[in-house]
């Protein structure tokens, strides 16, 4: 529960001098619990075998991120097929 709360003052520290008009974007692991309560902020839960990552500071994380980006923007036609309606029959 304790750490929860600091999970919660943490995105309230962010929010808070967030501008208005401006969006936050908190990366997070181990959050499952964690409800976000503020309008400006949107936090990307990471999932559990990603906590294995190690990161050599800021270039490190971006790296990782692009590699991440590159990845999926090389799988948008399966992930548009995915989404699509197409695959399912709602009518009879």
């Amino acid at each position: 529960m304790k750490m929860k709360l600091l999970a919660l003052d943490h995105l309230a520290r962010i929010s808070r001098p967030t501008k208005k008009g401006r969006h936050a974007i908190v990366v997070m692991d181990g959050v499952d619990d964690i409800v976000n309560q503020f309008n400006n902020l949107s936090i990307i839960k990471l999932p559990p075998y990603s906590s294995n990552q190690n990161f050599s500071g800021y270039n490190g994380i971006v790296d990782k991120a692009c590699i991440g980006w590159n990845r999926f923007n090389e799988s948008v036609l399966g992930i548009t097929k995915i989404c699509s309606i197409d695959w399912i029959n709602l009518t009879n």
